[in-house]
């Protein structure tokens, strides 16, 4: 081959997208977004005419062919998930002022009254119950089982 044949095959393949990034499909329908959002999250829209209408259009999915019905419902999902990440659509412009609100401030919350506390019971002189010469708690043991060493 020619090094000019070899050069120009070079520079088209340099120019062609890589496979990556967003098929025409996606590109479509966020183009589409406004319009046909209200169409699309209804319940249970038909996804195989709306493929068929984008691959008329000429939006394809990633590899190249009209899109099947599960694709193109799946591409409007990511779509979906991609413009809820994107924010509000109106962003403010710089130096422009917000408007203010010349309505009164809501009144503070309302101090909660603390709960009276009891003051604490002082204890008895002696515990009724209580035997000095015989502790109170033992070893466990488990039911049913005797030692044998005993």
């Amino acid at each position: 081959m020619a090094k000019a044949a070899v050069l120009k095959k070079l520079a088209a393949a340099a120019l062609t997208p890589k496979r990556g990034g967003h098929s025409p499909l996606y590109r479509a329908m966020w183009r589409d977004y406004d319009d046909v959002a209200p169409l699309f999250n209804r319940p249970r829209p038909n996804w195989e005419q709306i493929a068929k209408v984008y691959a008329e259009a000429g939006a394809l999915d990633g590899d190249g062919k009209p899109a099947m019905a599960a694709t193109a419902r799946r591409t409007w999902r990511k779509v979906c998930r991609d413009k809820s990440r994107e924010g509000p659509a109106t962003k403010p412009v710089p130096g422009e002022r917000l408007a203010v609100s010349h309505t009164a401030p809501p009144p503070p919350p309302a101090a909660h009254p603390t709960p009276h506390l009891r003051p604490a019971a002082e204890p008895p002189d002696e515990i009724e119950h209580a035997n000095p010469e015989r502790p109170r708690f033992g070893l466990a043991r488990a039911r049913g089982f005797t030692p044998r060493n005993q």
